[in-house]
């Protein structure tokens, strides 16, 4: 960016008519691939339990009760 074209685009990003809700976004991945470019925060959650490695849940996703229930249970 020249100098002006800087300004340009931090008062086009930040100006107060364009503000709208934050954007939340959470996101899986490996560390052995590396920590995704645009991560602004990170927060590792590996202390949790984690249904992926009980079989009877395995296939199931974070919609279907009982991989919800095995969550809630986790008191971490």
């Amino acid at each position: 960016f020249s100098s002006n074209a800087l300004q340009q685009a931090i008062r086009d990003r930040f100006s107060r008519e364009r503000l709208s809700d934050p954007v939340l976004t959470i996101l899986s991945f490996g560390f052995s691939r590396g920590m995704p470019r645009n991560a602004d925060l990170m927060f590792d959650m590996r202390f949790l339990r984690n249904p992926h490695w009980d079989e009877a849940l395995r296939a199931k996703t974070g919609q279907d009760a009982d991989v919800a229930a095995y969550i809630i249970a986790d008191p971490a």
